[in-house]
């Protein structure tokens, strides 16, 4: 009867517990979810009054309006310059590039010096012999290496150029001179054999 006992305790006392668990009172604060969903409806009437167009200006633009200096008369001789908008999609693009640059940069500086079973297996006198198989020796390969690291880093610093203000023409020529780079170091491979 006693490992019964044992068997029949754990339910027994979940059942004790379980009505009350039942009658308590549920927490009256809000949960995260509820705080987020709150802070959002908000936010979402708070730009939907900024939009509106017939909506009172803010009193943070009020005191701006009543400064002495906005109530003295503009010169004829000031011309106002027109609104710009700012996009950063191009920004963000050219900054995922660079980022993947990066990356691809350390990748590839890891192979320029090679690893001793690579020298091993892969000494210039061996390379030699083998090379009617398309075997390349580990400082070749290193050399390649290390002109694909310097090309890369090109790239990465005409995309840094491109990131700042210029004209068009200026922008196509640098968007030129990056695709050239990608593809010598595409076929870096094949020009070097």
């Amino acid at each position: 009867m006693k490992p019964v006992a044992r068997l029949l305790l754990p339910v027994v006392i979940s059942f004790a517990i379980l009505p009350a668990g039942l009658n308590a009172e549920p927490d009256t604060q809000p949960t995260q979810e509820e705080r987020v969903r709150a802070r959002l409806a908000e936010r979402a009437k708070e730009k939907a009054e900024k939009n509106r167009p017939d909506a009172e200006p803010r009193d943070e633009a009020k005191p701006a309006a009543a400064s002495p200096q906005a109530a003295e008369p503009v010169d004829p001789d000031i011309t106002a310059l027109p609104e710009m908008e700012i996009r950063q999609t191009r920004i963000h693009d050219l900054d995922l590039k660079i980022r993947q640059l990066n990356r691809d940069i350390r990748r590839e500086q890891r192979k320029v010096k090679p690893t001793d079973s690579d020298a091993a297996l892969n000494n210039p006198k061996a390379s030699r012999i083998m090379s009617i198989f398309g075997g390349e020796s580990a400082e070749q390969r290193s050399s390649v290496a290390a002109e694909r690291v310097y090309l890369m880093e090109q790239e990465r610093d005409l995309l840094e150029l491109m990131k700042l203000p210029m004209t068009a023409a200026k922008l196509s020529e640098l968007e030129g001179q990056v695709a050239a780079l990608r593809t010598v170091r595409r076929n870096l491979d094949v020009e070097l054999r």
